[in-house]
């Protein structure tokens, strides 16, 4: 078997699989969001073994654990609190492998969301997706042959941070314009709450008045627009057959999304848009642990996972 597991918002998400990729087990923990490394080794190493004993499975035969956490893994990054956290996974990382005796393989949750989604998701038969998360942050991923393309220190697919032309909301990382500063999850809730209009993360529309509800339409148009400019470049640059885009915004209706498609057809090439697959999903937290998965199915040597097999089943 290989294990996939992904660290965000106090969950663990664990995704065991066998070597055909099917899911075996799906587990969910809660956790400290700001526990350390040594912490988070053995809330992992407990969530897999209790895993793996009530489905009848054996360790003996892990092949390997893929590892999805927030970016940045960049040790070195301009932010505090980026930077301590890329450090604690990598130890992570370290004390999980010497802990299981396996190999470990670290990447993003956006990257391993667009390897799953890519690999039994909407992207299915993809050469070359786009993924764009909106959540946090703006994110992206680019997949070639159902492999991501990650950059220097996987520090690829910053698409929140593309500065739209004529914006002047400020970014937590200091510029003006970026997207994140506009389309991000925290900046549209932050932006409702300076209007009066009371929403949460689920993004419930039960208890907003209707008044609200065209507010909160023209905030979505806004989100769409600078979206769909950044998309446009990117497009533009690769020419992706597919576009993925994974944002909480579609429940509230189509102002985002014809939004979105507005400011592709102003800024894109034409000939790109209309021969590129354009997809809307929801976010799936649990993809990000089957990627993971799907990541060390992709990077452990097929013959080393086929002697632990053999190993656990005699």
């Amino acid at each position: 078997i290989v294990g996939g597991i992904s660290i965000d918002d106090g969950k663990l998400v664990l995704a065991l699989c066998n070597l055909d990729g099917k899911v075996a087990v799906e587990k969910i923990a809660t956790i400290d969001p700001e526990s350390d490394a040594a912490e988070l080794s053995e809330q992992c190493l407990k969530l897999i073994r209790s895993s793996a004993k009530g489905s009848g499975l054996s360790l003996q035969g892990l092949g390997a654990i893929g590892l999805a956490v927030r970016a940045p893994l960049n040790a070195g990054y301009n932010s505090n609190n980026g930077r301590n956290r890329a450090q604690i996974y990598a130890s992570l990382k370290d004390q999980l492998s010497k802990k299981l005796s396996t190999s470990v393989y670290l990447d993003t949750l956006v990257n391993m969301a667009a390897l799953a989604e890519n690999t039994i998701g909407a992207g299915q038969g993809s050469e070359c997706t786009l993924f764009v998360r909106i959540g946090f942050a703006v994110r992206s991923a680019l997949l070639v042959d159902n492999r991501v393309i990650e950059g220097r220190n996987k520090l690829a697919g910053e698409i929140g941070h593309v500065v739209v032309p004529g914006n002047q909301a400020i970014c937590l990382c200091g510029k003006r314009g970026c997207v994140n500063a506009s389309a991000s999850v925290p900046q549209f809730l932050s932006e409702c709450e300076r209007l009066g209009i009371k929403l949460t993360d689920e993004f419930n529309l039960t208890n907003v008045r209707d008044s609200d509800k065209e507010h909160v339409g023209t905030l979505l148009m806004e989100c769409g627009s600078v979206c769909g400019f950044a998309l446009a470049g990117a497009m533009n640059i690769l020419a992706p057959d597919t576009v993925i885009i994974s944002s909480p915004y579609s429940a509230f209706g189509s102002e985002f999304k014809d939004s979105l498609v507005e400011s592709l057809s102003k800024y894109c090439q034409p000939e790109i848009l209309t021969q590129c697959k354009l997809i809307t999903i929801p976010r799936e937290a649990k993809n990000e642990a089957l990627g993971a998965a799907i990541l060390a199915l992709q990077n452990f040597p097929i013959s080393e996972l086929l002697s632990k097999k053999l190993d656990s089943d005699s």
